[in-house]
């Protein structure tokens, strides 16, 4: 039995080989789940990739812009500096100029006092 069942097969196997089936064998269900799974793979690789690059790109953009911006704001923060510098220093000079007066004013004033009541 099981010899004419090989036999039966081959005998078939034969004949369509002889036909020339060109009918190709489809794949598998598993064997087409295995390519596509394959294909992700490479595909999430990829985008892995590119995404990496493209973080790099923006990284590099984001240094490249802030350098520049620091470049053409340290003159005008420089400038601002010393004008504020300059202010606080004039200030602190009206200042003590001011508290000089009070302090003369002060002085005369006990001066004209004390010379009213000497010569009274």
């Amino acid at each position: 039995m099981k010899e004419c069942g090989r036999v039966y097969r081959q005998g078939k196997e034969a004949a369509a080989k002889e036909a020339g089936d060109s009918k190709p064998k489809e794949p598998s269900k598993a064997a087409k789940a295995k390519e596509v799974e394959a294909e992700k793979r490479k595909e999430r690789g990829e985008t892995a990739k590119r995404r990496a690059e493209h973080t790099r790109a923006l990284k590099e953009d984001d240094a490249r812009v802030k350098k520049a911006v620091t470049k053409t704001e340290r003159p005008a923060k420089e400038a601002h500096r010393k004008k504020l510098r300059e202010v606080a220093d004039k200030s602190k000079k009206d200042m003590q100029d001011q508290s000089d007066a009070r302090a003369l004013a002060k002085v005369q004033e006990r001066r004209r006092v004390s010379s009213k009541s000497a010569a009274a």
